[in-house]
């Protein structure tokens, strides 16, 4: 209730947003690394292009895991390691 609890809540609240936008940057640089990977290896093997807008629904994860499925393809076509 006083004005120095209310200041210490604002600088909290403030915190915690720079924080939330700071981790919303790194996963969305992260989601958008691993759909150009899906989307390029696709490509490379000359498979139908994935909708990106679909992509973007995956969790990254899901992402990761397609993205590492399709590096083997392609490894694996080109007698790469």
């Amino acid at each position: 209730d006083t004005q120095a609890g209310k200041d210490l809540i604002a600088i909290g609240v403030e915190k915690g947003i720079e924080k939330g936008i700071e981790k919303g940057i790194e996963k969305g640089i992260e989601k958008g690394a691993l759909i150009g990977t899906i989307r390029t290896c696709r490509s490379v093997l000359g498979l139908e292009l994935s909708n990106e807008t679909d992509l973007l629904t995956e969790s990254i994860a899901a992402l990761a895991k397609m993205a590492s499925e399709l590096q083997v393809s392609v490894r694996s076509r080109f007698g790469l390691k």
